[in-house]
């Protein structure tokens, strides 16, 4: 079940990206998808973007930080 949920998060997510490019009412979900900060500015041309390196910092901490907790709530004695 948890890779179903990553692979719909990154699937719908990859969509609002693609999509917040080519339709023009979508410009704001351009802000949701983590591919934005991966991606936006170019960063093999530009050099990384120090303030979308922090956001992706941030989620994977929350990320990880939520995990961890959730994992602690579960019984696994033997």
């Amino acid at each position: 079940m948890s890779v179903d949920v990553a692979a719909a998060a990154t699937v719908t997510t990859y969509l609002l990206s693609a999509l917040s490019k080519i339709a023009n009412g979508m410009e704001s979900a351009q802000w949701i998808s983590p591919f934005y900060y991966y991606n936006a500015n170019n960063p093999l041309v530009n050099g990384l973007n120090l303030v979308h390196a922090a956001v992706l910092v941030v989620v994977i901490l929350l990320l990880t930080c939520l995990a961890y907790c959730d994992f602690q709530r579960r019984d696994l004695r033997l």
